[in-house]
């Protein structure tokens, strides 16, 4: 509870070792379902130390209220298309592909995720200051559709999230932590991450490095 009884942060999710299936927050706190997947994650040696630094650098800022933090680019992940139901009854499905020749903000979250709650109240914030052209595409993780309804209600937000109900994509993209943003150049490759909660403050040189603001 270092970092969760000082700021709202959902801690990193880190295996027990490389290769051991990933758990996350609810393990400990026994709010929603306990796995990412079935099956192994894989996790290299370098992302767990990366995901560890990240983890203790959000646990010892103080509680300021600063955020996520970034992640070194040699752990950036690779970028895979991925098609999802939408989280919205009727919608159309949501994928990355539809924003072809664009860049893209992604954003994983969850409603169960206490630091998800915090990154969302100020999303709206990060939308207008997103250069045109930058396609904002959520992905709900292991979470209930109603509930995630009800938390995109309350602050407003309109952008495509998709229902990630298994935890496969984030475990494709070698999620250990919720939430993580990624910041996606026109051609989709990762140029920046944030592991925790993502800020305006922070979120504007990305932004201005994929959207060429």
């Amino acid at each position: 509870m270092l970092a969760e009884n000082r700021i709202s942060v959902a801690r990193p999710m880190l295996a027990e070792k490389a290769g051991k299936p990933l758990a996350h927050q609810a393990d400990r706190d026994g709010r929603g379902p306990r796995r990412f997947r079935r099956g192994r994650v894989g996790l290299t040696a370098a992302l767990v130390a990366a995901a560890v630094a990240a983890w203790l650098a959000v646990a010892t800022s103080g509680g300021s209220g600063s955020g996520g933090v970034p992640v070194a680019a040699s752990s950036l992940p690779h970028v895979s298309d991925f098609v999802l139901p939408s989280v919205h009854a009727g919608a159309s499905n949501v994928a990355l592909a539809s924003a072809s020749g664009r860049p893209v903000v992604l954003s994983f979250f969850a409603s169960w995720c206490t630091g998800c709650q915090q990154e969302l109240k100020t999303m709206q914030q990060v939308v207008r200051s997103a250069p045109t052209g930058v396609e904002i595409i959520g992905v709900d993780v292991n979470d209930s559709d109603s509930a995630v309804r009800a938390l995109l209600a309350s602050d407003h937000l309109t952008y495509p999230v998709g229902a990630d109900s298994n935890g496969n994509v984030a475990s494709a993209f070698g999620l250990v932590g919720l939430p993580t943003t990624l910041f996606l150049d026109a051609g989709h490759h990762a140029v920046g991450q944030v592991v925790g909660p993502l800020t305006p403050s922070a979120a504007r040189p990305w932004l201005k490095k994929i959207g060429g603001a």
